[in-house]
């Protein structure tokens, strides 16, 4: 019985290497772009697995966390947006430029071990001409848990961010 076991488990491997992570979570889930978010209308699932950040007054719903104010313009804000997530490893931008008139950053980060998809939705507003905030949505497309992941995963990103920050 043992050997069976193990013969599955090797099998499964050998799928999920051959293939590609990517490829199987999106056969079993749908595709790993959630899609885009109206912050607007937005209201939370009733799983852990989704961290929102947003200023006062931006979400339907109560946010994790407040957003940063940056001590920058709107357009300086997407442009380091765009520009550090290239540098986050697993990371693919689904949808977004620095032109703050298109609207969302997407972005679809993979999970180190198991390839599991989240999607990370990012709109920047203008605050005055010299600074601007955002709000954020991390959210696993698997699983009704992420055990902190996506909470983590934007403080991280927030911390290395290269605007100064008026918080």
């Amino acid at each position: 019985m043992k050997f069976f076991a193990a013969a599955a488990i090797f099998l499964v491997a050998a799928v999920i290497v051959l293939a590609g992570r990517e490829r199987i979570w999106a056969y079993a889930f749908g595709p790993a772009d959630l899609g885009p978010v109206d912050f607007s209308t937005l209201a939370l699932k009733d799983t852990p697995n989704q961290f929102l950040m947003c200023p006062p007054g931006r979400c339907a719903t109560s946010p994790h966390a407040p957003s940063p104010v940056f001590a920058v313009s709107e357009q300086d804000l997407r442009a380091a947006i765009i520009g550090s997530w290239p540098n986050m490893e697993r990371t693919t931008l689904v949808a977004g430029t620095a032109d703050p008139d298109s609207g969302e950053i997407r972005l679809v980060q993979y999970s180190r071990w198991l390839g599991f998809p989240d999607t990370v939705s990012v709109h920047t507003f203008p605050l005055n001409a010299k600074s601007s905030t955002l709000t954020v949505y991390s959210r696993s497309q698997v699983g009704e848990s992420d055990l902190g992941v996506n909470r983590r995963r934007i403080e991280a990103w927030l911390a290395i961010l290269p605007v100064p920050s008026n918080d």
